[in-house]
């Protein structure tokens, strides 16, 4: 993993301390143990002990510019493979799908990056005034995108003439207990989870929310949704299809190497994360 520290997150520096040794402890009991990576040790030492960060504090650059965010993890592209990907036309891999989702997003947070990797080579802390400049910079950009998201939902409130014309979505591939979407069973998560592009627009800002995109395109359209059922995976109702499609990230460890299939991620990690799975319908 490799992530910076942009200065707003106050760390537990005693708390993390007392766990240094103990850790390092397990990591060198681990060490030469097939399939033992950092996240690996990090899990087992940290079982039961663990929760979710909030986003701030675990951004990733593919989500766009963010002047809130606190820890920026290049999760996917790392900082050389975002300088590749921005030099050459990115291709299907799934560095390339997810460099395409915000190169912008990359681009800012690569300075951040720089900025960071000079400090340490010269032994020096980033103070505030170095930072302002680029904390401005997303200021402005998350500004920006809250005012778009503000103009399209004044224009959703404007009467429209229907549009004629097939859906132009694409449904996860789950998704064969979808329902049409009405005014009556209308539901934001379940509507921006089968219909991704507009998930899309409006992280990007450019809809102001699902409802807004549903009053003005969607119920023209036929468009559908589906909150995703999902149960606890267990070796007894492990379905490797439906694992993957709840958690999409295993995908990517798989085509990355990490893992040789979504069974050895789950035996491996996901049984002791209590990862979940989406369900048949």
């Amino acid at each position: 993993m490799v992530a910076i520290l942009l200065g707003r997150a106050a760390p537990q520096r005693p708390a993390m301390r007392a766990e240094y040794e103990p850790l390092m402890q397990r990591a060198r009991d681990f060490l030469g143990l097939p399939h033992h990576y950092d996240q690996e040790v990090l899990n087992a030492h940290f079982a039961g002990r663990w929760d979710h960060l909030p986003l701030a504090m675990h951004w990733k650059p593919y989500w766009g510019v963010e002047w809130s965010a606190s820890i920026v993890h290049f999760h996917g592209p790392k900082a050389k493979d975002a300088r590749r990907l921005a030099a050459a036309p990115p291709g299907d891999d799934l560095l390339g799908q997810l460099y395409r989702r915000d190169p912008r997003g990359y681009a800012h947070f690569l300075r951040f990056h720089d900025m960071a990797a000079r400090a340490h080579e010269h032994g020096e802390r980033i103070g505030p005034a170095t930072l302002a400049p680029l904390r401005l910079e997303a200021a402005i950009d998350s500004g920006g995108r809250a005012l778009r998201r503000l103009w399209s939902g004044l224009r959703a409130l404007a009467p429209t003439a229907p549009r004629r014309g097939e859906p132009t979505h694409r449904l996860p591939p789950e998704a064969t207990c979808a329902e049409v979407a009405t005014l009556e069973n209308f539901d934001e998560r379940a509507y921006l989870y089968a219909n991704p592009d507009v998930a899309e627009s409006v992280r990007r800002g450019c809809i102001f929310s699902g409802r807004a995109h549903f009053a003005r395109y969607g119920r023209i359209e036929g468009r559908v949704q589906m909150i995703p059922r999902d149960i606890l995976a267990t070796p007894a109702n492990f379905d490797a299809e439906a694992y993957v499609a709840r958690n999409p990230d295993v995908a990517f460890l798989i085509a990355r190497g990490r893992y040789s299939s979504a069974r050895a991620h789950f035996e491996r990690r996901g049984r002791a994360e209590r990862r979940r799975q989406l369900t048949r319908p």
